[in-house]
């Protein structure tokens, strides 16, 4: 009976050092995806600043200007991407080991105290759009009248682009209680509060 109780303690002592290293990863890795996030919006800043003037430097420079939308697209999906990772990493902080404790932690205080979102994650969004639509709409006005074929065609993938852009960039519920109260980026998980 002794030994049974012993290794029952051996086990607790075993899950907890386990959930407390895998917390620690967890968090961790949030943080990276997070700097990783801040980076690809920066990157998408210069390359479209890159474009535009590099454009400015050719006769033919509307040409040069539809690569950034598809570019765009890359890297919003991209950041996307490790949005959506955070999130889930949030909820199984959340569920699977802060469950364990008796007062939660971080993502449930997260989630259950709610403050003035900062719309963070909402900006960096937008940035994808805005600058998509931004050189799109310089393309037309630099691009010479009739446009050459190619021009049609290059302003074709433009759209479809950054509509793509759009359709990835929205945010999906991870949870089925987030689809009830989700509104725009006003849910539990978002990226601009996941820390």
């Amino acid at each position: 009976m002794a030994n049974q109780a012993n290794q029952a303690s051996m086990k607790t002592i075993d899950d907890t050092a386990f959930a407390v290293a895998e917390f620690s990863c967890l968090r961790d890795e949030i943080l990276k995806r997070i700097e990783f996030q801040n980076q690809i919006v920066n990157l998408t800043l210069v390359i479209a600043g890159s474009v535009v003037s590099f454009a400015f430097g050719f006769r033919n420079g509307a040409l040069i200007l539809p690569i950034y939308p598809v570019i765009a697209f890359g890297l919003a999906a991209s950041w996307e991407q490790h949005n959506l990772r955070i999130r889930q990493l949030g909820v199984y902080i959340r569920k699977r080991l802060e469950t364990r404790t008796s007062d939660k932690g971080w993502e449930q205080y997260r989630v259950d105290n709610r403050v003035k979102r900062t719309r963070t994650a909402g900006y960096a969004r937008a940035t994808f759009m805005f600058t998509q639509l931004g050189i799109i709409a310089l393309t037309m006005l630099l691009e010479t009248y009739p446009p050459p074929p190619i021009w049609i065609i290059l302003f074709v993938i433009d759209v479809i682009a950054a509509a793509a852009t759009w359709v990835v960039i929205r945010t999906h519920p991870l949870e089925p209680e987030q689809a009830a109260t989700q509104t725009g980026d006003a849910q539990s998980g978002d990226a601009s509060d996941a820390p």
